[in-house]
Protein backbone atom coordinates (compact mmCIF):
# COMPACT_ATOMS: atom_id res chain seq x y z
CA UNK A 1 0.00 0.00 0.00
CA UNK A 2 0.87 4.04 0.40
CA UNK A 3 3.16 2.68 3.55
CA UNK A 4 5.55 0.30 0.99
CA UNK A 5 5.70 3.27 -1.78
CA UNK A 6 6.51 5.60 1.43
CA UNK A 7 9.49 3.97 2.96
CA UNK A 8 11.17 4.06 -0.77
CA UNK A 9 12.08 7.56 0.07
CA UNK A 10 15.74 7.42 1.93
CA UNK A 11 15.32 7.56 5.64
CA UNK A 12 11.10 7.55 5.40
CA UNK A 13 11.75 4.15 7.17
CA UNK A 14 12.63 5.86 10.49
CA UNK A 15 9.44 7.44 10.43
CA UNK A 16 7.58 3.42 10.37
CA UNK A 17 4.98 3.79 7.96
CA UNK A 18 3.89 0.62 8.08
CA UNK A 19 3.68 0.01 11.84
CA UNK A 20 2.00 3.75 12.15
CA UNK A 21 -0.43 2.59 9.23
CA UNK A 22 -1.51 -0.53 11.13
CA UNK A 23 -1.74 1.21 14.39
CA UNK A 24 -3.99 3.47 12.66
CA UNK A 25 -6.13 0.36 10.67
CA UNK A 26 -6.49 -0.58 14.24
CA UNK A 27 -7.85 2.62 15.24
CA UNK A 28 -10.05 3.11 12.83
CA UNK A 29 -11.38 -0.47 13.37
CA UNK A 30 -11.91 0.32 17.09
CA UNK A 31 -14.43 3.34 16.01
CA UNK A 32 -16.84 0.81 13.89
CA UNK A 33 -17.12 -1.77 17.02
CA UNK A 34 -19.79 -0.25 18.77
CA UNK A 35 -19.44 -2.33 21.99
CA UNK A 36 -15.87 -1.12 22.37
CA UNK A 37 -16.96 2.48 22.31
CA UNK A 38 -20.24 1.52 24.69
CA UNK A 39 -17.88 0.46 27.27
CA UNK A 40 -15.77 3.10 27.00
CA UNK A 41 -18.21 5.85 27.50
CA UNK A 42 -19.04 4.11 30.56
CA UNK A 43 -15.21 4.07 31.56
CA UNK A 44 -14.92 8.08 30.32
CA UNK A 45 -17.93 8.63 33.00
CA UNK A 46 -17.23 6.49 35.92
CA UNK A 47 -14.00 8.51 35.63
CA UNK A 48 -15.40 11.97 35.34
CA UNK A 49 -18.16 11.39 37.31
CA UNK A 50 -16.68 13.68 40.28
CA UNK A 51 -15.61 15.91 37.85
CA UNK A 52 -17.37 19.25 37.24
CA UNK A 53 -18.79 20.35 34.19
CA UNK A 54 -17.83 17.98 31.93
CA UNK A 55 -19.87 15.01 30.49
CA UNK A 56 -19.89 12.52 28.26
CA UNK A 57 -23.18 10.96 26.97
CA UNK A 58 -24.99 8.23 28.60
CA UNK A 59 -25.13 4.42 26.66
CA UNK A 60 -28.81 2.56 26.87
CA UNK A 61 -27.31 -0.82 27.57
CA UNK A 62 -30.30 -2.93 26.67
CA UNK A 63 -30.27 -0.94 23.02
CA UNK A 64 -26.79 -1.35 21.93
CA UNK A 65 -24.76 -4.06 20.20
CA UNK A 66 -21.37 -4.26 18.73
CA UNK A 67 -22.99 -2.71 15.10
CA UNK A 68 -25.68 0.06 17.26
CA UNK A 69 -24.89 2.54 19.93
CA UNK A 70 -27.76 4.02 21.43
CA UNK A 71 -26.97 7.13 23.90
CA UNK A 72 -29.50 9.46 25.86
CA UNK A 73 -30.02 12.65 23.37
CA UNK A 74 -27.51 15.72 24.15
CA UNK A 75 -28.33 19.00 23.76
CA UNK A 76 -25.64 21.47 23.14
CA UNK A 77 -23.88 23.91 20.44
CA UNK A 78 -20.83 23.51 18.98
CA UNK A 79 -17.98 25.60 18.79
CA UNK A 80 -18.67 27.87 16.30
CA UNK A 81 -22.02 28.60 17.71
CA UNK A 82 -21.10 29.14 21.11
CA UNK A 83 -21.65 32.94 21.00
CA UNK A 84 -25.57 31.56 20.86
CA UNK A 85 -25.17 30.91 24.83
CA UNK A 86 -24.00 32.40 28.08
CA UNK A 87 -20.94 30.87 28.79
CA UNK A 88 -17.57 31.48 30.34
CA UNK A 89 -14.75 31.11 27.58
CA UNK A 90 -12.22 30.82 29.09
CA UNK A 91 -13.27 28.91 31.96
CA UNK A 92 -14.34 26.40 29.25
CA UNK A 93 -10.65 26.36 27.73
CA UNK A 94 -9.20 26.47 30.98
CA UNK A 95 -11.42 23.32 32.05
CA UNK A 96 -11.35 21.39 28.73
CA UNK A 97 -7.57 21.63 29.22
CA UNK A 98 -8.02 20.31 32.66
CA UNK A 99 -10.08 17.13 31.30
CA UNK A 100 -7.45 16.31 29.13
CA UNK A 101 -4.83 16.37 31.58
CA UNK A 102 -6.52 13.99 34.05
CA UNK A 103 -7.40 11.90 31.17
CA UNK A 104 -3.33 11.44 30.32
CA UNK A 105 -1.77 11.81 33.71
CA UNK A 106 -4.52 10.48 35.89
CA UNK A 107 -6.60 8.26 34.42
CA UNK A 108 -4.73 6.90 31.41
CA UNK A 109 -7.60 6.74 29.45
CA UNK A 110 -7.29 9.25 26.33
CA UNK A 111 -10.19 10.49 24.04
CA UNK A 112 -7.97 10.71 21.05
CA UNK A 113 -10.60 12.12 18.44
CA UNK A 114 -10.77 15.70 20.21
CA UNK A 115 -11.77 17.73 17.42
CA UNK A 116 -14.27 20.16 17.00
CA UNK A 117 -17.45 18.15 15.54
CA UNK A 118 -16.73 15.92 18.98
CA UNK A 119 -17.42 18.70 22.00
CA UNK A 120 -20.56 20.05 22.70
CA UNK A 121 -21.50 23.08 24.83
CA UNK A 122 -24.31 23.86 27.15
CA UNK A 123 -25.37 26.77 29.26
CA UNK A 124 -23.60 26.93 32.75
CA UNK A 125 -20.07 26.04 31.31
CA UNK A 126 -20.45 22.81 30.62
CA UNK A 127 -18.94 20.32 27.76
CA UNK A 128 -19.67 17.25 26.41
CA UNK A 129 -17.14 15.13 24.50
CA UNK A 130 -18.88 13.02 22.07
CA UNK A 131 -17.26 9.79 19.79
CA UNK A 132 -14.94 7.70 22.21
CA UNK A 133 -14.04 5.32 19.55
CA UNK A 134 -10.69 6.22 19.44
CA UNK A 135 -9.05 6.44 22.39
CA UNK A 136 -5.43 5.97 23.73
CA UNK A 137 -3.98 4.26 26.54
CA UNK A 138 -1.32 4.56 28.93
CA UNK A 139 0.01 2.46 32.40
CA UNK A 140 1.76 3.76 35.46
CA UNK A 141 5.24 4.06 33.02
CA UNK A 142 4.10 5.45 30.28
CA UNK A 143 2.17 8.18 32.27
CA UNK A 144 5.15 8.87 34.36
CA UNK A 145 6.80 9.35 31.02
CA UNK A 146 4.23 11.23 29.52
CA UNK A 147 4.87 14.02 32.64
CA UNK A 148 8.63 14.31 32.47
CA UNK A 149 8.44 14.94 28.80
CA UNK A 150 6.13 17.30 29.55
CA UNK A 151 8.16 18.74 32.13
CA UNK A 152 10.82 19.48 29.72
CA UNK A 153 8.45 21.12 27.10
CA UNK A 154 7.43 23.60 30.05
CA UNK A 155 11.29 24.37 31.52
CA UNK A 156 12.83 24.27 27.72
CA UNK A 157 15.12 21.69 28.62
CA UNK A 158 16.20 20.81 25.26
CA UNK A 159 18.98 18.76 26.04
CA UNK A 160 16.79 15.91 28.68
CA UNK A 161 14.29 16.50 25.68
CA UNK A 162 16.99 14.61 23.43
CA UNK A 163 18.20 12.07 25.44
CA UNK A 164 14.84 11.33 26.94
CA UNK A 165 13.54 10.71 23.02
CA UNK A 166 16.75 8.31 22.20
CA UNK A 167 15.60 6.33 25.92
CA UNK A 168 12.30 5.69 24.66
CA UNK A 169 12.95 5.37 20.92
CA UNK A 170 11.93 1.80 19.46
CA UNK A 171 15.58 2.48 17.96
CA UNK A 172 18.12 4.73 16.23
CA UNK A 173 21.57 5.52 14.61
CA UNK A 174 21.73 9.23 15.43
CA UNK A 175 24.87 10.52 13.23
CA UNK A 176 25.26 14.13 14.98
CA UNK A 177 24.03 14.34 18.31
CA UNK A 178 25.38 17.73 18.87
CA UNK A 179 22.89 18.58 15.53
CA UNK A 180 19.70 16.25 16.81
CA UNK A 181 20.13 18.02 20.12
CA UNK A 182 20.06 21.68 18.67
CA UNK A 183 17.47 20.26 16.55
CA UNK A 184 15.17 19.09 19.73
CA UNK A 185 16.08 22.37 21.29
CA UNK A 186 15.18 24.74 18.71
CA UNK A 187 11.54 22.87 18.22
CA UNK A 188 10.56 23.30 22.34
CA UNK A 189 11.59 26.89 21.80
CA UNK A 190 9.32 27.17 18.52
CA UNK A 191 6.51 25.32 20.53
CA UNK A 192 7.05 26.79 24.02
CA UNK A 193 7.34 30.34 22.89
CA UNK A 194 3.72 30.70 20.55
CA UNK A 195 0.22 31.17 21.89
CA UNK A 196 -2.03 28.12 21.85
CA UNK A 197 -3.92 29.48 19.46
CA UNK A 198 -1.36 29.95 16.83
CA UNK A 199 -0.11 25.73 17.05
CA UNK A 200 -1.01 24.25 13.92
CA UNK A 201 -0.68 20.94 15.08
CA UNK A 202 -0.51 19.52 11.10
CA UNK A 203 2.64 21.92 11.04
CA UNK A 204 3.95 20.57 14.76
CA UNK A 205 3.64 17.29 13.95
CA UNK A 206 4.96 17.17 10.43
CA UNK A 207 7.83 19.04 12.30
CA UNK A 208 8.35 16.49 14.50
CA UNK A 209 8.15 13.18 12.49
CA UNK A 210 10.92 15.62 10.11
CA UNK A 211 13.11 15.96 13.02
CA UNK A 212 13.15 12.17 13.82
CA UNK A 213 13.51 10.84 10.23
CA UNK A 214 16.15 13.29 9.58
CA UNK A 215 17.99 12.30 12.67
CA UNK A 216 17.18 8.57 12.16
CA UNK A 217 14.71 7.91 15.28
CA UNK A 218 12.59 5.69 15.54
CA UNK A 219 9.97 6.63 17.96
CA UNK A 220 7.80 5.00 19.87
CA UNK A 221 4.53 4.10 18.04
CA UNK A 222 1.99 4.32 20.99
CA UNK A 223 3.58 7.76 22.21
CA UNK A 224 2.77 8.69 18.92
CA UNK A 225 -0.95 7.76 18.48
CA UNK A 226 -0.75 9.61 22.32
CA UNK A 227 0.08 12.86 20.95
CA UNK A 228 -1.69 13.13 17.96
Amino acid sequence: GISRVIEIIPTAHWMAPRDMAAEFGEAIHGQLDFAFERRNLHRFRENFAEFDRIDFPEPIDEFCTGRVLTMKFVHGVKFADLDTIDVDRSYLARRGIEAVFKMIYEDGLIHADLHPGNVLFRENNETVLLDVGMVGILDNEGRERMVEMGWYIMTKDGKAMAKFILENAQRHDVRDYDEYERDVTDFINFVSGKPLDEIQPAQVFGSIFNLLRNHRVKADQHYTMVNV
